[in-house]
């Protein structure tokens, strides 16, 4: 199906170019870089699972990146080998699906494509939400310039050893406390099945919201925005939301903390903002715990929608990378940022 990779290669074209003004990377990361020939402290295989194509970040070596933009639509020319390739998967895909897993490694919660680049390429372009993949757990050892981003991973991992739900890309260790608390649960024992599933189901449905009015898919800050939520409904049933409940939730928690999206954002976070008098509104201020990245991105969604989908854009795999190679500060800035995805 030629003409889809036609498509697919012009939507990467446009992609990159936007990307080249912004001044974001051209090409999905690249696990090697990351780990700039240091070996993994640790490793696990945790065998096959659906994979959130919105935390897959890249390939695990360098030289797959090139033919892929950064969110791996392709690149190569419509003549090519690998276009043929390309769209002769996408005729399995679509008559058939994917036989075989992809093989991936996971790094800090994103995953990095070692076999099966071009089925995330067309997963990505058909706009599927997860793709089946063979995974091994690695993780960086301290002291290579990733420690922040290790000391949120640990929090991540100590909630998925309870409740394993990968879409849960919360900026800091202790919101996955929080996110227990709120469900009246801890990070000791297992939690039911069904609540991880309704937690799986309302996060989507959240997103998807979200997404209707930012513009902006799943990636860290719909999760911190998701947290909020969590608190802001505690009383009405937050996990037991229909998409219509959400979609009014969602609508009038934007309208509420408009006015915070011009607001200072020392100001905003301590609670010191004036934002009116919703019922929203009253509760986020005493949302003391609740991340303001969640809270600034609620806001931003309908106060300056373009300024939100800026902000959701940048991939917090290559800001990890950029930190590997000793721009720590760029971790910072980005650890709230959504992931790119892959094959």
């Amino acid at each position: 199906m030629i003409e889809a990779y036609r498509r697919a290669r012009k939507q990467a074209l446009r992609e990159a170019g936007k990307d080249k003004a912004a001044g974001r990377p051209l090409m999905p990361a690249a696990l090697d870089e990351l780990m700039a020939g240091h070996p993994f402290a640790r490793e696990q295989a945790l065998g096959r699972m659906e994979v959130p194509l919105s935390l897959v970040a890249g390939t695990v070596t360098r030289a797959r990146q090139l033919l892929f933009s950064r969110r791996f639509l392709p690149l190569a020319g419509e003549d090519s080998e690998f276009a043929a390739k390309w769209s002769a998967l996408m005729d399995a895909q679509l008559a058939e699906g994917f036989r075989d897993p992809i093989v991936a490694y996971e790094c800090l919660q994103r995953f990095y494509v070692q076999e099966g680049n071009k089925r995330v390429s067309v997963a990505r372009y058909l706009g599927a939400p997860t793709i089946a993949a063979e995974v091994t757990r690695v993780v960086p050892p301290p002291g290579i310039g990733l420690d922040a981003e290790l000391a949120r991973y640990e929090g991540f991992l100590r909630f998925y050893a309870v409740a394993p739900l990968y879409a849960m890309d919360l900026s800091y260790a202790d919101d996955y406390t929080h996110l227990a608390r709120l469900l009246g649960r801890d990070l000791e024992e297992p939690w039911p099945p069904e609540l991880v599933r309704k937690l799986q189901a309302a996060l989507a449905l959240f997103t998807a919201a979200v997404g209707k009015r930012a513009g902006a898919g799943p990636g860290r800050p719909a999760c911190d925005a998701f947290l909020v939520y969590l608190q802001l409904y505690a009383d009405d049933d937050p996990l037991g939301a229909s998409a219509a409940q959400m979609d009014e939730r969602v609508k009038a928690s934007l309208y509420d903390l408009r006015g915070a999206a011009r607001a200072d954002e020392g100001a905003f976070a301590e609670g010191k903002v004036e934002l009116g008098q919703g019922r929203i509104t009253r509760a986020v201020a005493k949302v003391a715990q609740a991340t303001d990245t969640g809270q600034r991105y609620l806001a931003g969604a309908l106060a300056d929608p373009a300024e939100a989908v800026g902000a959701a854009v940048s991939d917090g795999a290559h800001a990890v990378a950029a930190a590997a190679a000793g721009a720590a500060s760029a971790v910072v800035a980005a650890v709230g940022k959504r992931a790119p995805e892959e094959q």
